[in-house]
């Protein structure tokens, strides 16, 4: 059941006016376990948590370009490879009615949570 709580308001008096949660798909390929949250777009910056062209886990973060000279951005989707701990996050991240803003010098550390990067 996705987001329990939307579904029992709904039930019992009618639709909330959240906005629906980030689309998601997940697949294995080769032996990798790929989640994807959201939609990207081809205008959207991508920054990467981890390095894709080595062993491990990485993820691709989709951003709407952020201000010139800001290190902050509005994350619009995610990509999560081999990186259960990102998946969780994205999840709640991206399910929540208003999309996080980011501070990108933090999300591209991959031994840091993505929950320190959001900005408060």
């Amino acid at each position: 059941l996705h987001h329990p709580a939307l579904v029992a308001a709904d039930i019992m008096s009618g639709p909330l006016s959240a906005s629906d949660p980030a689309p998601h798909t997940f697949s294995t390929q080769h032996g990798h376990h790929l989640s994807l949250f959201g939609q990207p777009s081809p205008t959207d910056q991508v920054v990467l948590r981890g390095d894709p062209g080595q062993p491990g886990s990485w993820t691709a973060l989709y951003v709407e370009p952020p201000q010139v000279g800001s290190s902050e951005a509005v994350l619009v989707a995610g990509l999560a490879v081999d990186a259960p701990r990102d998946v969780g996050a994205l999840r709640r991240l991206l399910g929540a009615p208003q999309r996080p803003v980011l501070d990108l010098d933090l999300a591209v550390d991959p031994t840091r949570a993505l929950r320190d990067a959001v900005c408060s």
